[in-house]
């Protein structure tokens, strides 16, 4: 899990942009609560035609959390660290596909819509056609993975995959290629991923043990 001010994967990189995506009731409550960390700055997109805007909800929401909510998708998103989606299940599709072009190598994106995993799953196509994507098991993230469904809507071919994650970790194909290439690692979770994790929990638990 990733907390606001701390590293981010193995990059070590805190995390002190903090971007929400849509400004309801969810996004204004958490930038509330993560406004008076030291060291975090926060942004939100809302579009300008946002009936909240109309209504006086916005306002108000702004007052409540301190932040001002603009309307550059694009400057709201550039060198956030953490994205926030929180839009309704009915437009999480529509906002990752628009939110994605414009999200940085390292970025995590967050979707806590409470949509249905068959309409969260859309999602994966809009993503995956942006990047470069590394899977853990070809055959079958092709099957049940959010490959899947890019499959089945035509916007990527098995070859359009760059890599096995064994075949990066033995050398034999390339993870990513330059600074500004977007990774997405497919993972629907192969026995060897849980072997690695456990030998790594117990070694840390044996650590703290003798410490």
């Amino acid at each position: 899990m990733t907390e606001v001010g701390r590293p981010v994967g193995s990059s070590e990189t805190p995390v002190t942009e903090v971007a929400f995506v849509g400004f309801g009731d969810l996004a204004s409550t958490w930038a509330a609560a993560l406004w008076p960390r030291a060291g975090v700055r926060l942004r939100a997109f809302l579009p300008a035609d946002s009936p909240s805007r109309g209504t006086g909800l916005a306002a108000q929401r702004e007052r409540r959390s301190g932040l001002i909510a603009g309307t550059d998708l694009a400057a709201v998103l550039e060198g956030a660290g953490l994205v926030f989606a929180a839009v309704p299940a009915s437009a999480a599709t529509a906002v990752a596909a628009a939110c994605a072009p414009h999200m940085h190598p390292g970025t995590v994106y967050v979707d806590p819509s409470p949509g249905s995993p068959e309409h969260k799953q859309e999602i994966a196509p809009a993503l995956l056609r942006e990047a470069a994507v590394i899977v853990d098991d070809m055959e079958q993230c092709a099957r049940i993975g959010d490959l899947h469904h890019a499959l089945v809507l035509g916007v990527m071919r098995p070859s359009d995959v760059r890599a096995s994650l064994d075949q990066v970790v033995a050398g034999t194909a390339t993870g990513r290629i330059n600074d500004t290439e977007i990774v997405i690692f497919d993972s629907t979770g192969v026995a060897i991923e849980d072997v690695a994790a456990a030998a790594v929990v117990y070694e840390r638990a044996e650590n703290a043990a003798r410490s």
